[in-house]
C-alpha cells in the first residue's frame, strides 16, 4: 500500500495531490505504519498544495509515534513549513539540525526568498560552503520575484564567475529580471547566452524571451524570437499578442489572434486580456466590444476584474463614460479598486468632475489609504479650481500619512545598469540644479511642438514638473556613474518604475519627429489608479544617438 502511494504520487499531476493525501489518510486508518520515504513524499505533497493543516498533522503523528526523523524527512518537513509560509517553524527545525548540508540550506534559501525575506535568504546563501545550480537559482528567483531585478542580474553574473552552469529554471528568473529592468543591451546579451547554451528551443524560455524583448522596447526582436520558435502554445501566442498591445500595435494583435485560431490554438482568459488591452490603446472600441462578447458567448470564459478593467478603460478613453459606468453596474463581480480607478482616470481625462468624484469615493470606500485615488481626486478638483476641496483632500492625506509610492528609474549606460530615485532631499534641491543639455533639448522640443509635458498631469501650479526634475537628477547622477568612462553618452535606455502618462496627440507627434528617438519604458510598479495593468509601456522620448549598444 505504501509503495502504491509512492507510485501514485510520482505519476500524479498537481490537481491530484489531494488524492495522494487521502490515500495516506486511508493508510493510517488501516494501521499501516508509513516509513520515512512515504512520510517525506506526503510532506512534499503538502508543500505543493500549501496544505499546512495536513502537514502539521503529519508532524504531530511523527512526534507521537516516535518516527525517526532522518535527513530526508527533516528536509521535507522544513520544505513543507517554508512552502506554507511558516518560516518561524522552518527556522526552528533548521536550527536543530547539527550538520546542515547543501539540500537543507537551499531549502531555507528558497523558503525565505519565496516569502520576500531575501536579505535573510542571502545571508544563509553566503554562508553555504558549496552552492549548486539549485541554490543559485533559488537566490536569483528570490531577488527577481522581490522587485530587485538588478540584484538578480548581478547574482547571475557571480554564478557564471563561480563556474556553475545555469539551467532552464535559472534562465527563466534571469529573463524575468531583465524584463523588469528594461535594459535592451542586457536583453541581447541574455538572448545570446541562451542561444549559445542551446536553450532557445525550450518552450517556456522562448515565451519568456518574447516578454523580455517587448518590455525592453524592441517589438522587432520579440517577433524574431516568436517566428523562430519551432513550437508554439497558447502562452506563446498570448505573449506576442500582449507584446503588440504594449507597443500600441492593436491591428497586429488582432491579426495574431486570427492566425492563432487558424492554427487550432484555443485562447484563454489571458489571451483576451491582451486583446482587450490592444483595442484599448489603439482606440478600437467596436473591436473591443466584439471581443468581449465573443469571449463570453463563444468561448464561455467568465470575465474577471482585469477584463472589466480593460473594457472600462476602453470605453472611458472613447469618452463613453456613461457606458463605462453602466458596465460597472452590470458586473457579476464586485467592482474593485482597479475598476473604479479606470473610471476615475477616464473622468479626469474628459473632465467629468461629478462622476470622477463618485469613482474616487468608491475607491476610498474599498481602500481608505489609497494614495493614488486621493491624488487623482485632488487633481480633478484643482483642474476645476475647487481649491477648498483640494485642500480638504490633501489634508486628509496628510493626516492619514498616505502618499503615492515614490518612483525610480533604471538607466542602461555604457553597458551598465544604474538605478536612480527621487528623494525628498533631491526634490528640495531641484531649484538649485542646472538642467543638463539633454533635459533642455527635451523640454525645448516639447514646447516647439506646442506640447506641455506637464500641463495636464500637473494641474497645481509648479515651476517645474516632477518628471523633468527627475530627469535633471538622473543627468547629474549619471555624471558620477560615468566618471570611470568619460566618453560621449550612448543611447539612453530609461526604464521607469512609474508611468508618466501622455495624451495620444503628444505621443503621436513625438513619434513622428525625426529628431527624437522613442524608447518604450516598461512599468514594474503596482497597478496605478489609472487602470493600466502592471508591466505595460508608456513612451519616453530621448535624443537619438547612432552609437551601437555594447555588451559588457
Amino acid at each position: 500500500m505504501g509503495r502504491a502511494l509512492i507510485r501514485h504520487y510520482r505519476a500524479t499531476t498537481a490537481r491530484n495531490y489531494e488524492e495522494a493525501l487521502l490515500l495516506f489518510h486511508s493508510m493510517k486508518r488501516s494501521r499501516v505504519v508509513p516509513d520515512q520515504v512515504i512520510i517525506a513524499t506526503v510532506l512534499s505533497t503538502c508543500a505543493h498544495t500549501r496544505n499546512l493543516r495536513f502537514g502539521k498533522a503529519i508532524h504531530s503523528y511523527m512526534l507521537v509515534s516516535d518516527t525517526l526523523i532522518d535527513a530526508q524527512v527533516s528536509c521535507a518537513l522544513i520544505n513543507m513549513y517554508a512552502s506554507c509560509a511558516d518560516m518561524e517553524m522552518a527556522e526552528k527545525l533548521y536550527n536543530r539540525v547539527s550538520e546542515k548540508d547543501i539540500v537543507l540550506s537551499t531549502t531555507m534559501v528558497y523558503g525565505y526568498a519565496k516569502n520576500g525575506k531575501v536579505e535573510i535568504a542571502h545571508s544563509i546563501f553566503n554562508g553555504m560552503p558549496e552552492k549548486d545550480v539549485v541554490s543559485w537559482s533559488a537566490m536569483i528567483a528570490g531577488y527577481a520575484e522581490s522587485s530587485k531585478p538588478l540584484e538578480a542580474l548581478n547574482l547571475f553574473h557571480d554564478m557564471q564567475q563561480s563556474g556553475v552552469k545555469p539551467d532552464e529554471i535559472t534562465m527563466l528568473s534571469v529573463i524575468s529580471a531583465c524584463a523588469n529592468v528594461g535594459a535592451l543591451d542586457k536583453a541581447r546579451c541574455i538572448h545570446s547566452f541562451v542561444e549559445n547554451h542551446r536553450l532557445c528551443k525550450i518552450l517556456p524560455i522562448g515565451n519568456a524571451l518574447i516578454d523580455m524583448f517587448s518590455k525592453c522596447g524592441s517589438l522587432t526582436l520579440a517577433l524574431d524570437v516568436f517566428n523562430a520558435m519551432p513550437q508554439k502554445n497558447v502562452v506563446t501566442w498570448t505573449s506576442m499578442i500582449t507584446a503588440s498591445a504594449m507597443h500600441g500595435d492593436g491591428r497586429s494583435a488582432l491579426t495574431l489572434f486570427e492566425n492563432m485560431k487558424s492554427e487550432g490554438i484555443q485562447p484563454n482568459g489571458v489571451t483576451f486580456l491582451g486583446l482587450l488591452y490592444a483595442c484599448c490603446h489603439a482606440g478600437l472600441v467596436e473591436e473591443g466590444r466584439l471581443l468581449f462578447k465573443i469571449m463570453v458567448q463563444q468561448y464561455r470564459i467568465e470575465p474577471m476584474h482585469e477584463h472589466y478593467g480593460c473594457m472600462v478603460d476602453l470605453l472611458g478613453r472613447a469618452k463613453l463614460l456613461g457606458h463605462a459606468a453602466d458596465l460597472i453596474q452590470s458586473m457579476h463581480l464586485r467592482p474593485n479598486v482597479v475598476i473604479w480607478g479606470s473610471l476615475l482616470a477616464a473622468c479626469r481625462m474628459h473632465g467629468d468632475l461629478e462622476l470622477g468624484a463618485f469613482a474616487a469615493k468608491k475607491i476610498l470606500e474599498l481602500d481608505p489609504n489609497h494614495g493614488g485615488a486621493q491624488v487623482l481626486l485632488s487633481n480633478i478638483y484643482a483642474e476645476y479650481g475647487n481649491w477648498n476641496d483640494v485642500k480638504e483632500v490633501r489634508g486628509v492625506m496628510k493626516v492619514q500619512g498616505t502618499w503615492k509610492k515614490k518612483g525610480c528609474s533604471w538607466m542602461e549606460l555604457n553597458g551598465g545598469v544604474h538605478q536612480f530615485g527621487l528623494s525628498k532631499k533631491d526634490y528640495e534641491k531641484k531649484k538649485e540644479l542646472a538642467a543638463s543639455e539633454i533635459t533642455k533639448k527635451l523640454e525645448k522640443k516639447l514646447y516647439d511642438l506646442s506640447l506641455s509635458p506637464f500641463q495636464k498631469e500637473m494641474p497645481i501650479p509648479r515651476d517645474q514638473s516632477n518628471y523633468l526634475c527627475h530627469m535633471n537628477l538622473i543627468s547629474e547622477q549619471t555624471q558620477a556613474a560615468s566618471m570611470d568612462n568619460p566618453k560621449p553618452f550612448p543611447l539612453w535606455d530609461v526604464c521607469s518604475s512609474q508611468m508618466y502618462s501622455q495624451d495620444a496627440e503628444s505621443s503621436t507627434a513625438l513619434q513622428l519627429s525625426p529628431q527624437l528617438h522613442e524608447y518604450k519604458a516598461s512599468a514594474t510598479a503596482a497597478q496605478p489608479a489609472g487602470g493600466q495593468p502592471p508591466g505595460l509601456c508608456s513612451s519616453v522620448v530621448i535624443p537619438k544617438d547612432t552609437m551601437e549598444p555594447r555588451c559588457n
